[in-house]
């Protein structure tokens, strides 16, 4: 009887490569790991480090990228019976939201209007994730109001009033 023994291997399917997640903070994300044993060994997984709010269970990697930050988690796939293993490695690349205004265009915006005159102004921001803009003044001249992305009325009183107004992204 001749018998060869050959030592066992890892070879992972998901993901087959090492992976970059350029994603925003605030991001869900979803990954099911794959990897298999040549001798047919159960496969279990780890990962030395994960970006704050994801985890690493029952070999899927999901939750929300919570920071914005740069790191690299290492993950390992092991065969339960022959503890052989294979690592991949995931370079994260977490990037901030940023909202941009396009009207009003300056800052700030100086408007001079007669009292008891009709004024409108309609709102316009961008999020660099391409979330959903909600506006908010802290306050306005008497007789405006601010409903969804627009500013208008009628000028009731003469006086100085200084407004922020602020827009927010939506996030997950």
């Amino acid at each position: 009887i001749n018998f060869t023994v050959v030592q066992d291997s890892v070879t992972w399917t998901t993901p087959s490569s090492n992976l970059t997640v350029s994603q925003y903070e605030q991001t869900s994300y979803l990954l099911t790991l794959d990897a298999a044993s040549a001798a047919g060994s159960a496969v279990s997984y780890s990962a030395n480090a994960l970006p704050t709010g994801v985890t690493l269970s029952s070999g899927t990697i999901s939750g929300t990228l919570s920071s914005a930050g740069n790191s690299t988690t290492l993950l390992t796939a092991t065969a339960a019976t022959t503890n052989r293993s294979n690592t991949r490695s995931i370079t994260w690349n977490v990037m901030s939201d940023v909202v941009t205004w396009t009207t009003p265009a300056s800052n700030p915006l100086s408007v001079t209007q007669y009292e008891k005159s009709s004024y409108s102004l309609t709102l316009n921001a961008a999020s660099a994730a391409g979330r959903s803009i909600t506006y908010s003044a802290n306050t306005l001249p008497s007789g405006l109001t601010l409903s969804g992305n627009a500013i208008s009325g009628t000028l009731n009183t003469v006086a100085n009033t200084s407004t922020l107004l602020t827009a927010n992204a939506a996030t997950t």
